[in-house]
């Protein structure tokens, strides 16, 4: 059986978000302005990017891919890091839903503006990473 380290990635203060948290894209304008939202985005997608340099991966693919609008985006597509940021703002933005492998990482995406990775052998030293997102040792639910 394959050893992995499963991590849970979020924005919350709190362990669980509160009533008067933005947890979604759609909550820009009534609990989130524009600004923060994108400050928030774009954090998780730098944590994407550092995670992914540390392990040296050039390219993930995509898996288990859910849409329901017009994308170029397709199942076992593999998509370049220096081209998968548009990718994860649709992800966090709500407009599909996939997950992202190579052979050392994935990442999974949950409801209220949570990100899962899951590293495979090898723990993830968040030493070198800075962030002001919260990352904490948590099995993503959606392993397979």
């Amino acid at each position: 059986m394959k050893k992995y380290y499963s991590y849970r990635v979020n924005k919350y203060i709190s362990p669980l978000p509160g009533n008067n948290e933005w947890i979604s894209f759609y909550d820009i304008g009534s609990l989130v302005t524009e600004e923060d939202y994108l400050y928030t985005e774009n954090e998780f997608i730098k944590l994407f990017k550092d995670v992914s340099a540390q392990f040296n991966i050039q390219d993930y693919k995509i898996t288990d891919l859910e849409s329901s609008g017009n994308f170029d985006y397709h199942n076992e597509d593999r998509i370049k890091c220096a081209k998968i940021e548009p990718l994860i703002r649709d992800i966090l933005r709500e407009r599909l839903w996939c997950k992202l492998r190579s052979n050392k990482l994935e990442f999974h995406f949950g409801y209220d503006y949570y990100m899962y990775i899951v590293s495979c052998d090898f723990p993830i030293s968040m030493n070198d990473i800075n962030t002001h997102l919260i990352v904490e040792k948590f099995d993503s639910p959606y392993m397979d």
